[in-house]
């Protein structure tokens, strides 16, 4: 039996927002990057703490998010560093609430459906809707 998912807090809530509010304003038409890997793993843009202590909390949070099912990390090869992060079917349902609102999920699922690796997930997300 599935478990209700419970939005989560602090550091996690703030990377998750990140990561749909870059979907919902990437140009997959002009950013190969995007299109091919996903949203940039960039920790000192997801929050205002760029120190060392910061950019942990930021990494654990995507570990995290990874583990919970609302993340996949991308990363060149085995072993390799985190290079891009995607947006899962979890994240898509809880999107709404994660942002207050704030973000287009139509916009969002429409890029995601002009990725090489999003149509996967949208179908995974309409089909729990």
């Amino acid at each position: 039996m599935n478990q209700p998912i419970l939005p989560p807090e602090g550091v996690q809530r703030s990377v998750l927002r990140a990561v749909l509010v870059l979907v919902e304003l990437a140009e997959p038409g002009r950013d190969a990057d995007f299109r091919r890997r996903g949203v940039r793993y960039r920790p000192c843009d997801w929050l205002d703490d760029d120190s060392p202590a910061g950019r942990q909390r930021v990494s654990r949070a995507v570990a995290q998010s990874a583990d919970d099912g609302s993340l996949v990390r991308y990363s060149r090869g085995v072993g390799a560093r985190t290079t891009h992060v995607r947006p899962t079917a979890s994240l898509l349902a809880m999107a709404l609430d994660l942002t207050d609102g704030e973000v287009d999920l139509s916009k969002i699922l429409a890029n995601l459906r002009r990725t090489t690796w999003g149509p996967e997930v949208v179908a995974e997300y309409e089909a729990t809707r």
